[in-house]
């Protein structure tokens, strides 16, 4: 690399230049130190490093426009050489710089013209709130959209979602469990120990308009780890919970359980459908609006759930059938959920929208007839493509007496079911919902067997129920969650074998 980059410096008058290139250490880097005409300059390899980068800041002083990446080892050092050197900056771009963090951002504040700071899957994620208002910050970790049966990054790049369900916040201590147990960073640090890239959030209608009108608070017995959180009402809670995944480079999908905080699900429930006798539609699109607007500029939430587990449910002594496309208003998900995507998507357009089935989240049939469009206003709103995620959720005691063995009749029915989405190349597919009991004849069952076979296969985006180590204050709190990765004390593995198993999905 040595000869190109000391040729390029032979170019005095250059004023813009990009570097791709893995050699790019700090021999190579320093004729360029040469071209003082330079105002903007794209440069990233394995070998470029802080001391590449602070040797560049110290000579090309009449940069305007930077952007460095590809490498862990460029960081806070750099920020902090390029916040003195270049005083003219008012750009700058990092991609894959894993070790930057808010004390290198914060440099950055000391350039009176600088505006624009971009970063693009920075491991160490630096969470907004904590930089100024004087410098316009955009987290851009993500920008997921969907290309035929894929979701990829702004790039064109899939990015496979592996998840794992984080639950509690849809349950009546209205907060994510375990914050009586550690402290919400060790448990997102788990998460990302797992191997998973995002976690799926679980929240209740009644959390999220309750907590907005002051209504509800948070047990003191629910936040015991976290003591800087007591006395904050759940959706501040829920924001330190997201900036500690978000911290750990972790995507969030918020997901819609139930109306009311509890444990679900069964018929008799109440919380089948999207509305209650307690909680109307239009109390649901409210707590759309709060959370949509509430995590709008939150780069790490990538995605809503619009509904857990549509299903049979009584209603005022009368049994209610979800309805695909039919039915009319009372039972029809599709148009439910047309309007709640077109409430989301008013407030963070590029959000992908999840959307299940009927059946508890398992028969997507309708979809052949009758696709969802998504409308950026309901119901006549400009159409908005490449952001719909169909969920479906799977568990061996929803087939009977099924023979898990006979692999081809279960992939046949799963295709039937909603697998033909994806193979049909209509929208990609997420395994929102799978989990097992996390001891050796859980993970030696026929049923999960045929159901990892099923993801490796297809090469599903998935999510693991739960990550829980312990059940919440709906069932019998502080006891073991036995699908839970987590163990009871939630810093270690469940199970070692099975999060051995998920990792081996990847």
């Amino acid at each position: 690399m040595l000869p190109v980059t000391t040729a390029i410096a032979g170019l005095p008058h250059l004023q813009s230049l990009e570097l791709k290139c893995p050699g790019l250490g700090i021999l190579a880097v320093e004729p360029l130190t040469a071209l003082s005409k330079l105002s903007r300059l794209t440069i990233s390899g394995r070998h470029f490093d802080d001391a590449g980068c602070i040797s560049l800041a110290l000579s090309l002083t009449g940069l305007r426009r930077l952007s460095l990446g590809g490498n862990a080892f460029v960081g806070d050092l750099s920020l902090l050489a390029i916040s003195k050197a270049l005083t003219q900056l008012t750009r700058l771009k990092l991609n894959y710089c894993s070790s930057v963090s808010e004390v290198g951002v914060m440099h950055m504040t000391r350039l009176r013209g600088f505006r624009d700071f971009a970063l693009d899957r920075v491991a160490r994620f630096v969470q907004p709130a904590l930089i100024p208002d004087v410098l316009r910050f955009a987290v851009n970790q993500l920008h997921a959209r969907t290309q035929g049966r894929y979701i990829v990054d702004a790039n064109g790049k899939r990015v496979r979602l592996k998840c794992a369900s984080w639950s509690g916040a849809q349950e009546k201590w209205y907060v994510p469990s375990g914050l009586w147990a550690q402290h919400r960073s060790t448990i997102a640090g788990m998460a990302r120990r797992a191997g998973l890239n995002c976690i799926r959030l679980v929240w209740s209608t009644e959390m999220a308009l309750r907590s907005a009108n002051g209504s509800i608070g948070v047990p003191t017995a629910a936040l015991y780890a976290n003591p800087d959180l007591q006395g904050k009402g759940p959706l501040q809670v829920l924001d330190a919970v997201i900036a500690a995944i978000a911290q750990q480079g972790l995507m969030v999908i918020l997901d819609n359980h139930s109306s009311d905080a509890m444990w679900c699900c069964e018929i008799t429930d109440g919380n089948g459908l999207w509305y209650t006798a307690r909680w109307s539609e239009a109390h649901w699109l409210q707590g759309w609006a709060v959370m949509a607007q509430r995590y709008a500029k939150a780069a790490a939430v990538v995605g809503m759930g619009l509904r857990n587990e549509p299903r049979p449910t009584f209603l005022n002594y009368q049994l209610r059938f979800p309805s695909w496309g039919s039915g009319g208003a009372l039972t029809d998900l599709t148009v439910a959920y047309e309007k709640a995507a077109a409430v989301i998507l008013a407030a963070k357009p590029r959000s992908l929208i999840f959307a299940q089935g009927v059946l508890a989240g398992r028969d997507l049939r309708g979809v052949r007839a009758r696709p969802l469009v998504l409308r950026s206003a309901w119901p006549l709103g400009q159409v908005v493509g490449n952001q719909l995620v169909y969920e479906v959720h799977e568990y061996p005691f929803l087939w009977g007496n099924f023979n898990f063995t006979d692999h081809a009749a279960y992939a046949a029915r799963l295709d039937a079911s909603w697998g033909f989405i994806f193979k049909e190349g209509r929208a990609p597919v997420w395994l929102g919902e799978f989990g097992v009991q996390h001891t050796a004849a859980g993970i030696s069952s026929p049923w999960w067997k045929a159901v990892t076979r099923y993801i490796r296969d297809n090469s599903l985006d998935w999510a693991y129920w739960p990550l829980d180590g312990q059940q919440g204050p709906s069932r019998k709190q502080g006891e073991v969650e036995t699908y839970g990765l987590l163990n009871p004390s939630w810093n270690g593995w469940a199970y070692a074998p099975l999060v051995a198993e998920l990792a081996a999905l990847a």
